[in-house]
C-alpha cells in the first residue's frame, strides 16, 4: 500500500477575526481576499429538525459538554486512523480500539489506500475552505473520503462534495474522483461505507447552503468587502 502523503498546497491556517469568526487564511493577518469560509461552518446553517429538538430538550452547558467528550474521542480516533494509513502503529485506548478495530475491518474489506490524508483545500473562485479526511482509493476506485465516528448525517457527502470540488479547482484530483463516507463507531458496533452516487446533488445541496450563509451575513460580509460575496457559487454546477 502507498504510505499516506500530503498534498502540495499552500498551508492555510484557522483565525479568528475581531468577532470571533474562524476564517482560513495564509497568513496571521486577516486580509478580505484571504479569508477562506470554512465548509463545516457554512453548513452549520442547515439544522435538521431531530437537531433542533436536542438543542430544545438539552441544556447548553450539557451540549458543550456532549461536543466536548464526543469531539475529543472523534479526533483520537482520526488520529489512529491517519496513523495507521501513514504506515505507523498508533497507541490505542479503551475509548479508540472498538473504531479503530471496525476501521481495520472496512480497510481490508474494502481495498481502502490512501494517496493523501488530512489535507487542507480551498477553492480560490468561491472562498470556502476546510480539511478531508483521505484521498486514496476505495475498491480500486479514487475517492474523497471522511470518516465518520458519531451519527452519519446527510450533511457528509454535502461537506465531502465541497472539499472535493475545492480538491479539483486545485488540481489535486480528478474530475472523475468519487466520494464515500466511512462510518466507524466508538462502541465497536459493526460499520459500513456510504458510496455517493449524486454527486452534482450533494455538490448542489452545498452550494444552496453558501448563498443562503452569504444572504445572511451580508452585512459583515460587505463592511468587510469580502470579494467572494458577490461571486455566484452556483457557477461551480456548471463546471
Amino acid at each position: 500500500m502507498m504510505p499516506a502523503i500530503k498534498q502540495e498546497v499552500p498551508v492555510l491556517r484557522r483565525v479568528e477575526d475581531v468577532d470571533g469568526w474562524r476564517w482560513y487564511s495564509h497568513g496571521d493577518i486577516l486580509r478580505a481576499e484571504d479569508m477562506y469560509a470554512g465548509v463545516t461552518g457554512i453548513l452549520d446553517i442547515a439544522v435538521p429538525a431531530s437537531l433542533k429538538k436536542y438543542f430544545v430538550d438539552n441544556s447548553k452547558n450539557k451540549q458543550e459538554k456532549r461536543l466536548t467528550e464526543t469531539g475529543n474521542i472523534g479526533s483520537d480516533i482520526h488520529t489512529c486512523v491517519e496513523i495507521d494509513l501513514s504506515g505507523g502503529k498508533p497507541d490505542l485506548t479503551e475509548l479508540t480500539k472498538p473504531a479503530f478495530d471496525q476501521w481495520l475491518i472496512l480497510k481490508d474489506k474494502h481495498k481502502i489506500k490512501a494517496f493523501s490524508t488530512e489535507t487542507m483545500v480551498y477553492s480560490p473562485k468561491y472562498g470556502f475552505a476546510g480539511t478531508y479526511d483521505i484521498y486514496g482509493e476505495f475498491e480500486g476506485k479514487p475517492c474523497v473520503m471522511d470518516i465518520k465516528t458519531g451519527f452519519f448525517s446527510v450533511k457528509a457527502g454535502w461537506q465531502m462534495a465541497a472539499y472535493r470540488h475545492a480538491a479539483i479547482e486545485l488540481g489535486l484530483i480528478p474530475k472523475d474522483a468519487g466520494m464515500v463516507g466511512i462510518q466507524v463507531h466508538r462502541d465497536g458496533r459493526i460499520g459500513q461505507p456510504f458510496i455517493f452516487q449524486h454527486l452534482d446533488w450533494c455538490l448542489k445541496s452545498f452550494v444552496s447552503c453558501f448563498e443562503v450563509w452569504k444572504a445572511l451575513y451580508f452585512t459583515k460580509l460587505n463592511k468587510i468587502e469580502w470579494p467572494w460575496l458577490k461571486v455566484s457559487s452556483l457557477d461551480a454546477l456548471k463546471e
